[in-house]
């Protein structure tokens, strides 16, 4: 617990449970990644990237089409962590880089696209960009990520990164607006200039790290941790498949003060 208050992220070894649990849900991944529909949806930056936002049909406690349960020792340990006894497993993220990625997508704007490049589309999740100047509002509040690799790929596959110690930075903002807001209205609130702030900030003062982890291992990052999406190196080698993750973000279900307050 200790390492993940002070960085932001905590990374699981080897768990037999959990890859059984990825035995379950292989095919269905693959299939929903394949789909026609999720394709057209999904399939960004010239193909070197599926997004797969809720494309695992997984239900409320983590299993396809009557698998099994998501139930090993990273998820046991996030609910000891929030201090509940379960939750509700949101329909996860598959997210899938190619080699090449990231290459610009047809509607990206020049500068959008050197940021993915330069900083990894780094960014927080639950923080939607809305409207035409894409403000920064609070339309999600997630528990935490869960990160679990689906296929074998080297260090440098577009590994996920993440800022440690930025949460802190991010909690500190967020409390700072926030506190002085009714939380149902929160959601209307324009968090841009102080997400930039915050964000730069981190830049100058947080270290980059590269999170690796092979199936059977999992990771944790904390719901307010800056991260992204290393571009993929010329070196870096993965199953046909590419490199796959999945991601659990699930929603807090107590009240919205809780998601300022808890670990």
């Amino acid at each position: 617990m200790d390492y993940y208050n002070k960085n932001g992220w905590i990374k699981f070894s080897f768990d037999p449970k959990l890859d059984h649990w990825l035995k379950s849900i292989a095919q269905p991944t693959f299939n929903a990644i394949h789909d026609k529909e999720n394709q057209n949806e999904w399939l960004r930056c010239q193909g070197t990237w599926f997004a797969g936002v809720r494309a695992l049909p997984n239900d409320i406690h983590g299993s396809v089409k009557g698998g099994a349960k998501l139930d090993f020792d990273s998820s046991r340990w996030a609910f000891k962590m929030l201090g509940v006894k379960q939750i509700s497993w949101d329909p996860a993220q598959i997210s899938v880089c190619y080699p090449g990625y990231p290459r610009p997508g047809i509607d990206e704007s020049k500068s959008s696209f050197n940021y993915r490049l330069k900083k990894d589309a780094a960014h927080v999740d639950g923080l939607h960009p809305v409207g035409k100047n894409r403000n920064r509002m609070l339309r999600e509040r997630h528990a935490f990520i869960l990160g679990i690799p689906v296929t074998t790929f080297s260090r440098k596959a577009s590994p996920l990164v993440v800022w440690e110690g930025s949460h802190k930075i991010m909690k500190y903002y967020f409390k700072k607006v926030f506190a002085k807001i009714d939380p149902q209205a929160w959601k209307e609130y324009d968090f841009t200039k102080v997400y930039h702030n915050a964000r730069n900030e981190i830049f100058d003062s947080c270290k980059r790290v590269e999170i690796h982890a092979t199936p059977g291992e999992s990771y944790i990052v904390h719901r307010m941790a800056l991260h992204g999406v290393a571009p993929w190196d010329g070196r870096a080698r993965s199953s046909k498949e590419g490199r796959v993750i999945i991601y659990f973000r699930p929603e807090m279900d107590l009240e919205p003060s809780s998601w300022l307050t808890k670990p």
